[in-house]
């Protein structure tokens, strides 16, 4: 019998009801009453002692719970069968609990499991090159027959794994699931103790069975600080309330749903409502159609969501109603970045964020294609003493805004922390806002700046901004899709950066 085989004979014999069926699934078909004929009972005994005895180096970590099921069976075997066994049966019995025994402290004290019965392979013979790539499914496999497999070669094989190693990985667990369940909880925990946010929204994007989901959720581990499953297609809003109210994931930090696109204003209303969410720091929506200013009302209001600091509403249905309630709530003091990338919103719902108190941590501002928006706004944030610590604000494809708006925010001492400004595809900006970004002693921290799809700006605008004597952070200077820019004066941008990275590097 080969240690797969092993394996799942040890599993099915764990899951027995009773001594009974444990009886029925060691022979194949039902047997005699168990209490009442004797002689079945030590045919049980004989048969589970030779079955452990003949495979014990086949016996592994990942065998303890299947283990201890079949230790309680033997338990009540010998409670059903007490009186009833001759004097001489007694001895069986106590040799297969002492083989129990010794399973059990195999399973746990040997850390050099052999992994079949005729070799003691050790993990330096089976990865011959100490940094050769193996598979995931191959190193959560040695490390569940006891082998020592370094932190370093599982973050290797998991976050280094192309789509089609995820996809064998899962189909692995798939299987596993349903022949070895805690096989597939180990498996499962493991691989996401060592995912990055990339590879388990690669992981997730590939499940379609909504049961299968279910089960993935339920076991994932309970140290987890960050969870994103971004793109999952079959992500519906009973999964994200099964998340929200296990008090093992109550870690949690980070949440990431973007694209999700099934979700809906119920999904939010539980992360919202769970006190196993109070340590939640990140909650990320990107194109979620159905989740509009209920959604948002829900988070405003609950103390559970007060550490929250990064708030992503992309591409949802909401309105000057959803930022208003969010911008009115203490709850939302300690938030450093908001997000609401095409969103229905007016000047209106901005400038509740720039004049509420509880906005004073804010970091980053993301307006983009919020395309209702005019100077007014702009203007708002730019002289709003709750802005000060502003890093990031983002107003591209905003198209009514004018030169004006960018001359308040050059304009502005109280923006003078800022380091990105992007601008992408404001129409209406011309040569005039560069030169009062380039004028401008507010922003010398200004590291990143977007002009790209400005169609009206020139080479004026380009050689005003890497020849100010303002703006010496500033690396990142893009251009893209300015039909009046000339080739030259963009090859002196590229000039300007290298030559800033050189003196960074000396510094």
């Amino acid at each position: 019998m080969d240690p797969i085989e092993f394996h799942k004979k040890l599993n099915f014999y764990s899951e027995a009801d009773d001594p009974q069926d444990l009886a029925t699934r060691i022979f194949g078909e039902t047997q005699p009453d168990i209490v009442a004929d004797s002689a079945v009972a030590v045919k049980v005994i004989k048969a589970v002692e030779q079955f452990l005895s003949d495979h014990a180096k086949q016996i592994s970590l990942y065998d303890l719970p299947a283990l201890h099921e079949l230790q309680y069976n033997v338990e009540r075997l010998s409670i059903w069968t007490k009186g009833a066994l001759e004097k001489e049966d007694y001895k069986y019995l106590r040799t297969l609990e002492k083989t129990l025994t010794a399973s059990l402290k195999l399973t746990k004290n040997n850390a050099d499991l052999a992994i079949n019965p005729d070799s003691e392979i050790s993990l330096e013979d089976i990865l011959s090159v100490a940094d050769e790539y193996h598979s995931i499914s191959e190193l959560i496999k040695l490390c569940l027959i006891g082998k020592d497999v370094s932190s370093d070669l599982f973050m290797k094989a998991i976050n280094g794994a192309n789509e089609s190693e995820v996809i064998e990985f899962i189909n692995e667990v798939d299987h596993r699931r349903e022949s070895d369940p805690h096989i597939f909880k180990d498996m499962i925990n493991l691989f996401f103790q060592y995912a990055t946010g990339k590879i388990q929204a690669n992981f997730f994007s590939i499940i379609e069975s909504e049961e299968f989901l279910t089960d993935i959720i339920s076991a994932l581990p309970t140290s987890m600080v960050s969870l994103n499953l971004s793109e999952c297609r079959s992500l519906r809003d009973h999964h994200v309330e099964n998340i929200e109210n296990r008090l093992t994931l109550s870690r949690l930090e980070i949440l990431c749903l973007n694209e999700c696109s099934l979700l809906t204003n119920a999904a939010v209303s539980a992360i919202a409502r769970s006190p196993y969410m109070i340590n939640l720091q990140s909650l990320l929506f990107l194109n979620s159609p159905l989740i509009n200013d209920e959604a948002a009302l829900e988070i405003a209001s609950s103390d559970n969501m007060a550490n929250l600091q990064h708030l992503y509403f992309s591409i949802c249905n909401l309105t000057d109603v959803g930022v208003e309630a969010i911008a009115s709530s203490p709850h939302m003091a300690k938030l450093k970045t908001l997000y609401f990338t095409a969103c229905n919103l007016t000047d209106v719902g901005v400038m509740t964020l720039a004049t509420s108190p509880y906005m004073s941590s804010m970091q980053g501002l993301n307006f983009t294609a919020c395309r209702e928006i005019t100077n007014a706004a702009v203007i708002a944030i730019s002289n709003s003493a709750h802005m000060t610590n502003l890093r990031n604000l983002y107003l591209g494809r905003c198209d009514s805004l004018s030169d004006l708006a960018v001359m308040s925010i050059a304009n502005s001492n109280i923006l003078n922390q800022l380091e990105e400004l992007d601008l992408r595809d404001c129409s209406e900006l011309t040569d005039e806002s560069a030169t009062a970004i380039s004028e401008s002693s507010n922003l010398s921290n200004l590291n990143t700046l977007d002009f790209s799809g400005c169609e009206q700006l020139t080479d004026r605008a380009v050689r005003g901004l890497i020849e100010s004597p303002h703006l010496p952070k500033l690396l990142n200077l893009r251009f893209y899709n300015c039909p009046l820019i000339t080739e030259e004066a963009l090859a002196s941008v590229a000039k300007m950066r290298r030559e800033r990275i050189i003196d960074l590097a000396n510094e």
